[in-house]
């Protein structure tokens, strides 16, 4: 449990840092190139560093693609924060939740019992209503591009969660996970690069420190928050379907309790009862995982 309580707790830690960007005036995708390169280096300094890196091996393979569906989430979820809602992109990225969940039940077996499927609808429903805002804070935008982001966000946020398993079942026992995500990282900032080269050819780009900075910070925190996951997915005794739901629900209670601890937000009636069913649900949970 102590795995998780650490993802949660760093996770949410990165969700605060970006709160920070604004009146920081952090160049946010400036501050996620940093970030990519950081948690790059973190992986390879905290690896065994005598491992030797074959290019041809599966698991490189995976890792470099993974580093593109990452970069690519990352834009889907800032365009659809930007340009339709911040509570839309959050729904869409802990609701994809019900992918890894899946690839748990239909291919690695693992048990859905009827306690435990209650206790996930009730997260679902917690999410949803922790969320929650006024309708004025909607842009309500119903084109069929705000729908395909919306749909990559959902999507790729979910294979993200399920790739995270995936490594642990595949790469976990033949090479250090951290050099897996030492190439994801790598492989992020690359095409990251790209992007960035592509759309500001035409002018010059200032990149301030301080978006530096917050690279610097955003990269050790990218890389504890993923390396306690696998390690808590990597645990016999936790399995797939008690810890996305729990990390997931986590992170989303601790970093409403600290938005409104930090900066001054306020939670309506129903934001309240989602929080109510939230908690509820990971205690279902817990008792479903350490009754049985």
């Amino acid at each position: 449990m102590l795995l998780i309580f650490a993802a949660i707790l760093f996770s949410t830690l990165l969700v605060v840092c970006f709160k920070y960007f604004i009146p920081l005036k952090v160049n946010t995708f400036h501050a996620i190139l940093v970030n990519y390169v950081i948690a790059s280096l973190t992986s390879y300094l905290l690896s065994d560093r005598n491992i030797k890196i074959d290019l041809h091996a599966p698991w490189f393979l995976f890792a470099f693609c993974l580093g593109l569906l990452f970069i690519v989430v990352f834009m889907a979820t800032s365009k659809v924060a930007q340009s339709i809602s911040v509570i839309t992109s959050a729904i869409s990225s802990k609701m994809s939740l019900v992918i890894p969940l899946t690839y748990a039940v239909l291919f690695l077996g693992e048990e859905m019992t009827v306690l435990k499927l209650a206790a996930i609808i009730m997260a679902m429903i917690g999410v949803v209503l922790t969320v929650m805002r006024p309708k004025t804070e909607e842009k309500g935008n119903n084109s069929f591009a705000a729908i395909a982001l919306i749909a990559v966000v959902f999507v790729g946020s979910g294979m993200v969660d399920t790739s995270f398993k995936y490594i642990e079942i595949n790469f976990y026992n033949i090479v250090p996970p951290q050099y897996v995500m030492m190439v994801c990282y790598a492989s992020a900032g690359v095409f990251g690069m790209i992007y960035f080269l592509f759309t500001s050819y035409k002018k010059s780009p200032e990149v301030h420190g301080r978006s530096i900075i917050a690279g610097i910070i955003l990269g050790v925190l990218n890389y504890f928050s993923f390396i306690f996951v696998v390690d808590a997915l990597h645990t016999p005794s936790l399995p797939s379907t008690f810890v996305f739901p729990l990390i997931n629900v986590g992170v989303l209670l601790l970093s409403t309790f600290m938005a409104m601890a930090l900066f001054k937000e306020r939670l309506r009636t129903v934001n309240y009862i989602g929080v109510i069913i939230s908690i509820l649900s990971i205690i279902v949970l817990a008792f479903q995982n350490y009754a049985f």
